[in-house]
């Protein structure tokens, strides 16, 4: 059986992985693309059928023996010395495995680049708000990215202060010749401020009658407990059979709280990895 998988995604890729006879991975721009892409897609906060688009930044290493031969020869040419952009015609051979594993509609548009140094790779997903299901993105997302990624051993998730570290810019080459990878979600400049506000106390108060981030980041924590990280359907379910919301954002701030007490219920009830009802529903404790 041929399976082109991404194991770091999920157990049930892992577990593909481990039974396949045949296996293919992602290619090195796909894998970046697909860590951000698909735990968003299955939460919810990306809809399927989104127009993405995808900036990548690689070493010259990545090409091969051949292309490393070229920038390091003595005899290389001056546009090498330039940052080159290539597949230029939207047919990147890594294309399929970014729309099918992350499970979009369409294909992103790609914008892969080459540049003059060794290793690593910068890869990056521009959004508009307008093209999120939720309401505070840098919380959500990173909340979102976290909890899926929460058991990894190679991929972990940043905090956007911590731009902060790189003096404003993010190196490409910061995890070259290591087998890792950092996530990291960032936002307009009113958003950076509004958070800073936040951290510093200066505004101490979520908007009315929203849940508070550390509410969301609350639910999707206790959603890796429950089991529910490689299916977001089944919190999906529970939120919209108990709260009649699709998504942790969607509630307001007396139902998230609800939703939290109700699921630390089903862990001290060890019913985390139950399935009840049709699609993954999940019964839990009458509301308080």
């Amino acid at each position: 059986m041929y399976n082109r998988q991404f194991p770091e995604l999920s157990k049930k890729h892992r577990d593909a992985v481990v039974s396949g006879q045949y296996v293919a991975v992602p290619g090195c721009h796909a894998s970046g693309f697909i860590a951000l892409a698909a735990p968003l897609v299955a939460a919810g906060l990306i809809p399927a059928d989104t127009l993405l688009s995808c900036f990548s930044l690689t070493g010259y290493s990545g090409g091969g023996k051949k292309m490393i031969a070229q920038y390091e020869a003595d005899t290389r040419t001056p546009d090498l010395d330039a940052p080159r952009p290539y597949g230029l015609t939207q047919s990147h051979k890594h294309l399929p495995e970014m729309q099918q594993i992350s499970c979009l509609t369409h294909a992103p548009i790609f914008a892969p680049i080459v540049a003059d140094y060794y290793a690593g790779m910068q890869v990056t997903i521009p959004l508009f708000r307008q093209q999120l299901n939720c309401a505070h993105p840098v919380e959500e997302l990173t909340a979102c990215l976290k909890a899926h990624y929460a058991c990894s051993p190679i991929v972990s998730v940043l905090d956007a202060q911590d731009v902060a570290a790189f003096g404003g810019f993010i190196p490409a080459n910061a995890l070259a010749g290591k087998d890792s990878m950092k996530l990291l979600t960032t936002a307009d400049a009113k958003q950076v401020i509004d958070r800073l506000k936040r951290l510093t106390g200066q505004e101490t108060t979520a908007p009315h009658n929203r849940p508070t981030k550390e509410q969301v980041a609350k639910i999707y924590a206790l959603a890796a407990k429950l089991g529910w990280a490689d299916d977001p359907k089944r919190l999906r379910a529970f939120l919209e059979k108990r709260f009649g919301a699709s998504h942790p954002t969607f509630l307001d701030d007396k139902h998230a709280r609800n939703c939290i007490e109700a699921m630390k219920a089903m862990l001290a009830g060890g019913r985390g990895e139950r399935k009840g009802g049709h699609d993954g529903e999940v019964d839990g404790p009458a509301d308080h």
